[in-house]
């Protein structure tokens, strides 16, 4: 049987293994982790409001965390997650009739991007997000579309998908990469202000979906 260590000192993998942790407790006993003690010692928010804090992965596969240690179900969810971004990828290969060899280039330049790369081995869970930015990137695209501008229609379909993406990062405790994709559809609709209607409907929608992580982080 495989066997993955728990107890991990390297950067901040053994605050990150903890929240996952507490998110395996909290669903194995029934109850929301509002305060957690000791909680600023993990995480320099001056507060014991578990909730408050944005990185823990919380998402559908966190189900998972019934039977899985910590480890083991990031591993898992990892694994899951480079599927999402292939099949990510897939769909742009698909909507543009790419070649082998530039599909090919894509998937690697994707996943061995350094910048992933060096997060995952500092900070592991907290940056699984990533795997949902071919998502955004193929929104950004569908709606930059001049043959489907007339189409007001599609776009805002493509406006809602580009908020599912963005939901699902930040349901994945990624809150550097979704900060970052943020910081860059900011700076797209300065440069793209005909499509800015399409933004500020990912925008409220976003806020919408991700209301309950949002929320308690800013109130604190």
């Amino acid at each position: 049987a495989l066997s993955f260590p728990n107890d991990i000192h390297v950067m901040d993998w053994h605050r990150e293994l903890q929240y996952v942790k507490i998110v395996q407790d909290a669903l194995i006993q029934g109850k929301l982790p509002f305060n957690v003690t000791n909680m600023n010692i993990m995480y320099t928010a001056h507060s014991d409001a578990f909730l408050a804090i944005p990185i823990y992965p919380l998402s559908i596969q966190s189900i998972l965390l019934f039977i899985l240690d910590p480890m083991s179900f990031h591993i898992l969810n990892h694994l899951f997650l480079i599927l999402i971004g292939f099949w990510g990828c897939h769909l742009i290969k698909t909507e543009y009739s790419l070649s082998f060899t530039s599909f090919l280039f894509i998937l690697v330049t994707f996943n061995f991007y350094g910048g992933l790369v060096a997060k995952m081995a500092a900070y592991g869970p907290s940056q699984l997000g990533y795997y949902f930015s071919p998502f955004i990137i193929l929104s950004l695209l569908k709606l930059s579309n001049k043959n489907n501008a007339a189409n007001q229609k599609d776009s805002f379909i493509w406006s809602i998908y580009l908020a599912l993406a963005l939901a699902a990062i930040f349901f994945q405790g990624s809150l550097h990469t979704f900060n970052c994709w943020v910081t860059f559809l900011v700076l797209w609709g300065l440069f793209n202000l005909k499509d800015i209607r399409f933004l500020l409907v990912s925008a409220c929608v976003t806020i919408g979906l991700t209301a309950m992580r949002l929320i308690p982080a800013a109130v604190t």
